[in-house]
């Protein structure tokens, strides 16, 4: 007879939390916020190419206000778009991922402020 589970195929007593972009591993969005962190602290010279889809973030949203939305979840789709093509199934997929993401840094002090002051730069780059 096999082993009882301790979360048994059949429990409904637990409300799913699932949500479409749990299917990447913890690991790789670990890996991606912090890759993503990194980009944004500017502490080691940056590949001007990273910058070019964030530039185009910028002229797309010209004169937005910094937030979460739509600013930094843009921000952290163009770049997870770029950094980690082909790991998407979908863009449903790549959204739920980057929505994570970008509320993870945007909640962040730290990160949030550095996001702000990269949200100024590319402003004034694009004006």
């Amino acid at each position: 007879m096999a082993a009882a589970s301790n979360s048994p195929a059949g429990d409904n007593r637990r409300p799913s939390a699932f949500r479409p972009g749990d299917s990447v591993s913890r690991r790789v969005l670990e890996d991606v916020i912090r890759q993503t962190a990194s980009l944004y602290s500017f502490e080691t010279p940056t590949d001007p190419a990273d910058l070019a889809p964030l530039r185009d973030v910028a002229t797309k949203l010209k004169g937005a206000d910094f937030g979460l939305e739509p600013v930094v979840i843009e921000l952290v789709t163009a770049m997870l778009r770029r950094q980690l093509k082909g790991l998407w199934t979908s863009e449903e997929q790549l959204s739920s991922v980057a929505g994570r993401v970008a509320e993870t840094l945007f909640e962040n002090p730290e990160t949030s402020e550095r996001l702000e002051k990269l949200w100024a730069r590319l402003n004034a780059e694009v004006a």
